[in-house]
């Protein structure tokens, strides 16, 4: 969990029909003198008005949300090189509950995202540096109202700057925030066994371990704590 440490430091158409009405009349003279007189008019009038209007309309709309999750930053641990210069891209976190007071066991603190914004340097002679801009972390306090002295959710927000509070059933509020820590960096050295990347930073807190794989310009880091948060990272060169 070291490596978490170190970084969250920093914080139709109409059809007209016209039938024309045919009327017919018959003169018959029938006379001693028979005058045949035949008057053949033809007149065809052929009016063909072909009118085709094809009018094709293809409206695709590719609408792809990509939110950050479990599937994003997961990896498997494969070791390999981790020297260079590295940009954390993505991160991924899974938080159990975590107590919040001894008094009230019933409530409790969960992180539902944390973002980063640094670089990890691994230096060729076994030394690093971590520069971290920021940490945005999101989470839940889940708080039964037995415990803050019957308040509604609405006068609990106003006591948690930051915070959204809602009922959660059962009289209890639950509270949703995000906090963004400060700049920060930090230093140590580095060493590679198998796929674990051991840290050990300068100010003597303690090595620690983390699987890690390294493939072209992709490096994945898991890091996992004693109260059951646990963090991957991916990071890219």
């Amino acid at each position: 969990m070291l490596l978490f440490s170190l970084l969250l430091s920093a914080c139709n158409p109409t059809v007209k029909d016209d039938t024309s009405v045919s009327d017919a009349d018959t003169d018959t003279d029938t006379d001693a003198d028979t005058d045949a007189d035949s008057d053949t008019d033809t007149d065809t009038d052929t009016d063909t008005d072909t009118d085709t209007d094809t009018d094709t309309d293809t409206d695709t709309d590719t609408d792809t949300d990509s939110d950050t999750d479990a599937d994003a930053c997961t990896g498997a641990p494969c070791g390999g090189d981790p020297t260079g210069n590295w940009t954390i891209s993505d991160s991924c976190v899974s938080s159990d509950p975590v107590p919040v007071s001894d008094a009230c066991p019933e409530a409790y603190m969960q992180y539902t995202d944390m973002q980063y914004d640094g670089a990890i340097s691994m230096v060729g002679d076994g030394s690093y540096t971590v520069g971290v801009t920021s940490v945005t972390m999101s989470y839940d306090y889940y708080m039964p109202r037995s415990c803050a002295g019957n308040v509604t959710c609405a006068v609990l927000q106003s006591y948690m700057d930051g915070f959204t509070c809602v009922d959660s059933g059962a009289d209890a509020c639950l509270c949703s925030g995000t906090m963004v820590s400060d700049p920060s960096t930090s230093s140590g050295t580095w060493a590679v066994a198998g796929t674990s990347l051991t840290l050990i930073p300068d100010d003597g807190s303690g090595a620690s371990s983390s699987p890690f794989c390294v493939s072209g310009d992709t490096m994945w880091i898991s890091s996992t704590g004693d109260t059951g948060l646990s963090i991957d990272l991916l990071l890219t060169k």
